[in-house]
Parts: structure tokens; C-alpha cells; sequence
């Protein structure tokens, strides 16, 4: 992760730490997202990202790996988190995750 954030050009924004999040070349079973190179090695079962902007609601971003399912993306301000009824579970075919 330290090479990953050292020297950055700019600033960086939200889908940078996505990228970082999402990164392979060391292997499945020792990257930052591990897919495991067998049954029982670990592997990153989720990814939660939390940006804050200048202005506006903060933002969340979680990836979801269950093992024999696809994986599953949601991102949504925590604005229109907190306007969901059922708040124990975010439904991902929701109109907010996108």
C-alpha cells in the first residue's frame, strides 16, 4: 500500500483508492483484494470506502465478495443512506446504489 500511495502526481480522488483496493500484481494471496489461490486461503470478502468532499453529503463505497456469488458494488451518499426505512440492510437494486 506504501508504494501504491507514494508521490502522487495530484490529489487523489475516490476511484484512486478504488483502483488501489482492487489491485492484483502481487499474487491472489498477497494483494490488497485477495481472491485466494486455493479453497482455504483468505481472500477480501468486502471493500468500504468513505469520502468526505468539500461540499455535500459524504459518499460511500462498498464491494461485496461472497464466495459463489458475483460480486456486488453500492455506492450512495450517506444522506440517502440515512433515508432508507429498512436500515439494518441497504437493498443493492435499490435506486441509490449506483
Amino acid at each position: 500500500m506504501g508504494d501504491l500511495l507514494k508521490n502522487p502526481a495530484q490529489p487523489f480522488v475516490v476511484e484512486d483508492f478504488i483502483r488501489f483496493s482492487e489491485n492484483q500484481t502481487a499474487g491472489p494471496d498477497n494483494i490488497i483484494w485477495r481472491t485466494g489461490s486455493g479453497p482455504t486461503r483468505r481472500r477480501t470478502l468486502a471493500t468500504w470506502i468513505v469520502s468526505v468532499p468539500a461540499s455535500g453529503s459524504p459518499r460511500l463505497y462498498r464491494k461485496t465478495a461472497n464466495p459463489g456469488e458475483p460480486e456486488q458494488i453500492c455506492g450512495m451518499s450517506v444522506a440517502e443512506a440515512l433515508s432508507i426505512n429498512v436500515r439494518d440492510r441497504i437493498p443493492l437494486d435499490s435506486e441509490f446504489c449506483r
